[in-house]
């Protein structure tokens, strides 16, 4: 049998116990890094999947104004307050990561985007279009393009860009909500219910996505399936005061004159300055050969909205039907303001009947 060296159990017990030393060590210099690395990913997924809270909170300890070494967390952190809506925090994380060296390319889409969830597009208009013609299959670029279609009044390219969404991405519900607007807009009330239903399904409980379904119902002559949403609107909240305007448009497309200026009469009483019921009263009096009473209505409603054609129209109508003299002058500005109206829109080679088709 062989004997063992004097001081073998010895010499190994030391190496053994310097390994350990050293990986203790290597373990402590390198974990800050490994779970800085572990958090960046876990926001990373957790933005990805849109849940911003699970992102802000795997951030937060690595996130300090004066942290000078943490560029990836910033950048992270502008893209989650983005999101969140928390603007001043966004541009303030933004920045500190453009100090410690984010890219460009980076630094000018989130800026961009930054920009337009603050409804800046006069600033950042351009850039937001030319980075989506460069980039069109980033998302968040494609939905702020929407949005600024949707405050330029272009509704046609509205509505094509979040069609273009819902095809990659067809559980969007905002996408639909936003569509839905569009549709409105353009006077396609049929669409603009189908997707205010597809969004409701989501989100059953919105009163104004209701409210809107209920009014492209009525607007579409889909009287039954109208009132039936208008009840589901009181049922959720019994107290707002569109719930009158929806009696008083129900009553109006039914041929009850006066239930519907009783109702619509409810609703100013509560906001004298309220331009639906304003203009709806105006269709009551009309209606009720009482034009004198008309004229008054569509002009607080002009008074809001003086570039509303189909005011100008029915305020020109109003006006002929009162057969006084001095608003002969009145009747021509009005008549023309709309025709002028109709013929942009529709006459071929017109700009506005051309703005609105996509590029």
């Amino acid at each position: 049998m062989l004997m063992k060296p004097p001081g073998w159990n010895r010499t190994w017990l030391r190496v053994l116990l310097g390994l350990a030393v050293g990986l203790c060590v290597v373990g402590v210099l390198l974990w800050p890094r490994l779970a800085r690395w572990h958090a960046f990913r876990q926001a990373e997924q957790a933005l990805a999947g849109g849940d911003l809270a699970a992102a802000e909170a795997a951030l937060l300890p690595y996130w300090h104004d004066t942290d000078t070494e943490q560029m990836q967390a910033a950048y992270l952190y502008a893209q989650v307050s983005r999101r969140q809506q928390k603007l001043g925090r966004a541009r303030r994380a933004l920045t500190v990561a453009s100090r410690l060296g984010l890219d460009d390319a980076r630094a000018v889409r989130e800026h961009t985007l930054i920009e337009a969830a603050a409804g800046n597009f006069d600033a950042v208009g351009g850039s937001l279009y030319r980075l989506h013609e460069e980039n069109p299959d980033d998302e968040e670029l494609a939905a702020a393009v929407a949005r600024f279609f949707l405050k330029m009044h272009a509704w046609d390219r509205a509505i094509q860009t979040y069609s273009h969404l819902l095809q990659r991405h067809p559980d969007r519900a905002e996408y639909y909500l936003r569509r839905g607007e569009a549709w409105i807009n353009a006077k396609d009330y049929r669409q603009a219910a189908a997707d205010y239903r597809r969004y409701l399904q989501y989100f059953p409980g919105d009163y104004d996505a209701r409210y809107n379904l209920a009014c492209c119902l009525l607007y579409n002559l889909e009287l039954d399936a109208g009132e039936q949403e208008r009840d589901r609107c009181r049922q959720l909240q019994s107290e707002r005061l569109e719930n009158h305007l929806l009696d008083g448009l129900i009553a109006f497309l039914r041929g009850n004159l006066p239930a519907a200026e009783k109702a619509f009469r409810r609703v100013l009483e509560t906001q004298p300055q309220h331009p639906l019921a304003l203009k709806y009263l105006g269709d009551v009096y009309l209606l009720s050969k009482r034009p004198s009473e008309a004229v008054g209505a569509f002009e607080r409603f002009l008074a809001l909205f003086p570039d509303d054609p189909e005011a100008h129209g029915k305020l020109a109508r109003a006006l002929e039907e009162r057969n006084d003299p001095r608003d002969r002058e009145r009747i021509q500005k009005h008549r023309e303001f709309f025709q002028r109206a109709v013929r942009e829109k529709y006459l071929p080679g017109s700009a506005q009947a051309t703005s609105d088709k996509p590029k």
